[in-house]
Parts: C-alpha cells; structure tokens; sequence
C-alpha cells in the first residue's frame, strides 16, 4: 500500500465561503426587535408559567430562547433562498419567484427596515463576486441590468430571511397550542463555493 499524504487540512484552508456578512444584521436585529415585542408587551407571560417555568430560570431567559430560535429560521430562510437561486444558476433558469406569505405570525420578527438592511448588505457582498457576473453575462444579460439582477437576488434573501423567520414561529406557536417541547431547530452549514 502506498503512502497517501495527508491533504484534509491544506484542503480546509483551500475552501472559500460565500458571503455571509448579511446574517450578521439578521442576528443583531431579529434578536433586538423580536425581544422588545414580546418583552414590553409579556406576550408569552402565561404560556411561561403554564408550560416552561419548570424548564427556564425566568421569562428572560424564555424569551431570549426564542428569539434564538427565530433567529435560525430567519438565516435558514435565507440560505433555503440562495439555494434555488443557485439552483437555478445550475439549471440555466428564471431567477425564483419573490414568494412573500399572504399573511405572517404576529409579532413579526422582521420589519421593514430590517428587509431594507438585508437588501443593502446583500448587494454590497455579492455586487463584486466574479462569479455573479459570469452567470449574469452567460444567462440573464438582456433580461435586466446588472445592478437590476443584483437587487432580485437581494429581495429574494430578505423574503427568505422573512418566511424562515416566520416558519419558525409557526413552529413555535405549534408546540404551544399542543404543550409541546420547543421545536428543535438548527442552523444549516455554511455555503462553501
């Protein structure tokens, strides 16, 4: 048998991810504003006493639990999004459609200046990827202008960013109305390209 080197670390270091600065606004904000709606108000004060003051040390930490949870809902939206947009980069299609929810779970996790946030830094990361101008270039010039190609796939991820969100707050509510542990959610691997 022959001696194979071992290249797992040289190959670790060789991956490139794809931007994500973008989640970073989604954490900081979503965490900010979905516990002031719900703090303020004690929205979730005798769902706590009722079916998880046995579970959490006070109605903080409760929250703060969440919070967290839609947080990864809200990125996990925006990675499900990336992946039929790239998807369709593969597939040499439309762009996907921009599927707002008809309605959304109250109190709503992301408002409209945290979409706006999520559109800005989404196209100031992804404006200057090479790789986005080849695929504009091969597949969507003519359809729409570079900066107009940019600015769907930035919709696109702060759409996805609010139905994650709000699956994950459906998924929330649904184990409160069936006295239910809190789902179990995880974030989703970073994207290498």
């Amino acid at each position: 048998m022959h001696d194979m080197p071992d290249t797992e670390d040289a190959d670790a270091d060789a991956e490139r991810y794809w931007p994500e600065d973008y989640k970073v606004i989604i954490r900081d904000q979503v965490k900010s504003q979905f516990t002031a709606l719900v703090l303020d108000e004690k929205t979730f004060s005798s769902i706590y006493e009722e079916q998880f003051q046995d579970r959490f040390s006070d109605y903080e930490s409760f929250i703060a639990r969440l919070a967290e949870m839609v947080i990864i809902g809200a990125e996990n939206g925006a990675d499900e999004i990336f992946d039929e947009i790239y998807d369709a980069f593969r597939k040499e299609q439309s762009l996907p459609a921009n599927r707002s929810y008809a309605a959304y779970h109250e109190p709503r996790p992301v408002s409209s200046e945290l979409k706006e946030a999520v559109v800005k830094k989404v196209t100031a990361e992804y404006k200057d990827l090479h790789l986005y101008e080849h695929v504009f270039e091969d597949h969507y010039e003519g359809e729409l202008s570079f900066e107009e190609f940019i600015a769907q796939i930035a919709d696109l991820v702060a759409t996805g960013t609010m139905n994650g969100a709000d699956d994950a707050l459906g998924k929330i509510y649904h184990s409160f109305f069936v006295q239910s542990s809190l789902p179990l959610l995880r974030r989703y691997s970073r994207r290498i390209r």
